[in-house]
């Protein structure tokens, strides 16, 4: 393979209509972030690894920095929104809101179309806890897909207390409860019978288990889930999960919502509910978030906090699947010139430029002819024709009506 010629696995080069249309994608989303009343940040694209121990660092980026430390290619933005919320800002100041738009670096071992360097657009509401906050980013999340016209999307949302009061039922050690969830998570249910048959799981959490992937729906779906557990930590989840949809549906979002307890998280930082967003044609959820209220307690600070993520390359294959083109402006004109009005050419783009017109130079050496056919060919709406310094010739492309104009009409007096 000639390497010159190809880019690296898991990165993509962004031609300019899909640019474009991730750039309005993420303008779009900003706009609801910004109505929330979430305030842009950055930070920096490379930390120190220890700002991400367990928090995707196995999937990092990882290399020595010119003094000797560990410096890792941050796999996400929350560890380092919690560090930075922890450090810079006081109790009296909470709540936060945040928002980013920002390049993310990982490992995906198991590709499902998805890239190693990717953009995230998320918020992070940190310094409140309850039902009402979470309610609000899952909203948030919803309103964001709507703004960009994704069609066909549902965002499902679990609770990570409920694996783990199943798990404390069911009798498990660490390090079962960590190769249980793993399996889980990998929907490897002949591991999962495995490791219960090994530690001896009763038959009542077995059944759990077996039912595990299908505990998918509505709030029929959390009523029958109640006659499957007695764990409090698992009743609690379904309770909250229960308060957490009577609140959206004052956002008017519920029609896009449903809830799945299967759902768990390789990132274990996250404590109370846990959502996914999922959109016809992308093959990795489109949306990832939840509660993670001990994360910033590493930064040496305690606050509630939670938030969400869009993947928005995830999202962009969602959009091209359903065909959503945003029509780039187009310029509107093109200026040419022969060698005589060049100096006048160039001087009255530059002051139409000024007022807001976008204005291309052709740079092809032919005459007016051969112009206005690369007009033609490209979609401009008119030429701009310098034949001398005096007066230009403007010529609408559809219909080749041409009329003479003077500078100062062009220019508005400047030239």
């Amino acid at each position: 393979m000639n390497k010159k010629l190809h880019t690296p696995h898991g990165v993509k080069d962004y031609l300019p209509a899909e640019y474009y249309l991730k750039s309005e994608s993420q303008r779009a989303i900003e706009a609801v972030f910004m109505r929330y009343g979430y305030s842009r940040l950055s930070a920096p694209t490379y930390e120190y690894a220890e700002v991400f121990d367990g928090c995707g660092a196995a999937s990092a980026y990882k290399f020595v920095g010119s003094g000797g430390a560990v410096l890792v290619l941050r796999p996400d933005m929350t560890p380092s929104i919690a560090r930075i919320a922890a450090t810079a800002y006081k109790d009296e100041e909470i709540p936060l809101r945040f928002c980013y738009f920002e390049k993310a670096f990982r490992h995906n071992h198991s590709y499902q179309g998805k890239l190693n360097e990717f953009t995230q657009a998320g918020v992070e509401l940190i310094g409140v806890g309850g039902h009402d906050a979470d309610a609000e980013v899952v909203a948030a999340a919803v309103h964001s897909l709507l703004a960009c016209e994704v069609r066909n999307f549902f965002v499902y949302i679990g609770h990570a207390g409920f694996l783990d009061g199943v798990l404390d039922e069911a009798g498990l050690d660490d390090g079962e409860k960590i190769r249980m969830k793993a399996a889980l998570e990998a929907k490897d249910y002949v591991s999962v019978g495995q490791i219960a048959d090994k530690a001896g799981v009763p038959d009542g959490i077995m059944a759990i288990f077996k039912e595990y992937p299908f505990l998918i729906g509505g709030v029929e779906m959390l009523e029958q889930s109640r006659g499957l557990v007695s764990s409090k930590v698992a009743l609690e989840a379904l309770a909250e999960l229960e308060s957490v949809r009577r609140i959206l549906s004052c956002y008017g979002v519920e029609e896009h919502v449903a809830f799945d307890l299967s759902l768990n998280s390789s990132l274990d930082y996250y404590t109370g509910i846990i959502f996914r967003g999922y959109a016809d044609g992308a093959s990795a959820p489109v949306i990832d978030g939840g509660r993670y209220d001990g994360l910033t307690e590493k930064f040496g600070v305690s606050y509630p906090a939670v938030g969400f993520a869009i993947e928005m390359d995830m999202l962009l294959t969602a959009l091209n699947h359903q065909k959503k083109i945003v029509p780039q402006p187009s310029t509107a004109t093109l200026l040419a010139y022969a060698e005589d009005g060049a100096e006048m050419a160039l001087k009255t783009a530059s002051a139409m430029r000024r007022q807001g017109v976008v204005i291309e130079n052709s740079l092809l050496c032919g005459g007016l002819d051969e112009n206005v056919a690369y007009a033609k060919k490209r979609g401009f709406g008119g030429v701009l024709y310098f034949e001398n310094s005096v007066n230009a010739l403007v010529i609408d492309v559809e219909t080749g009506e041409t009329k003479e104009v003077k500078i100062a009409e062009l220019t508005g007096g400047v030239l």
